[in-house]
């Protein structure tokens, strides 16, 4: 995941023994079915704000985080629910370029939080999210269509950042 810049975001698959592998060494499953369970691990420096054991159905997670992205820069605020655990993903900007992201469970205090440039955290999610996406979309027999949806969505956000 370093790549010199403050954002970085990487996916795993998790399989059913509980072991997680990079998404772009995962091989197709013989099955015929990808396992629907993933994590996103989205950091912003020495901070994790997604992790690994917030892992969950990662097509949708997936989605539901390119949704939240593109209301982030419509409306300045964005959410990504997670499909299956009482949690979501907030994005919200907080002026002068900053965008903070937490991930809420309805408890007093978020699980985690932390802040970024908007523009790094587009910057990151745009050059990385289509590969993972084109990744899942291979690994998964029903994936093209909304992995295509999905990476369109995303590479129609503002181009910006530095990474």
């Amino acid at each position: 995941m370093d790549n010199g810049c403050a954002v970085e975001v990487a996916t795993s698959i998790r399989y059913a023994e509980g072991r997680f592998v990079d998404i772009h060494s995962a091989l197709p499953p013989r099955s015929g079915h990808l396992p629907s369970a993933g994590a996103i691990e989205l950091t912003f420096g020495e901070t994790p704000v997604l992790t690994r054991d917030m892992w969950d159905d990662i097509t949708l997670l997936w989605i539901n985080l390119v949704g939240a992205l593109t209301d982030l820069v419509h409306h300045g605020r964005g959410a990504a629910r997670f499909p299956d655990q009482p949690m979501v993903c907030v994005l919200r900007r907080r002026g002068n370029g900053w965008v903070r992201v937490s991930v809420e469970d309805g408890g007093p205090e978020p699980l985690t939080a932390s802040s970024a440039l908007e523009s790094d955290l587009l910057a990151c999610l745009r050059r990385e999210g289509p590969a993972i996406l084109r990744r899942l979309g291979a690994l998964d027999p029903d994936g093209e269509g909304w992995a295509d949806e999905a990476i369109a969505e995303l590479e129609s956000l503002p181009p910006t950042g530095r990474c």
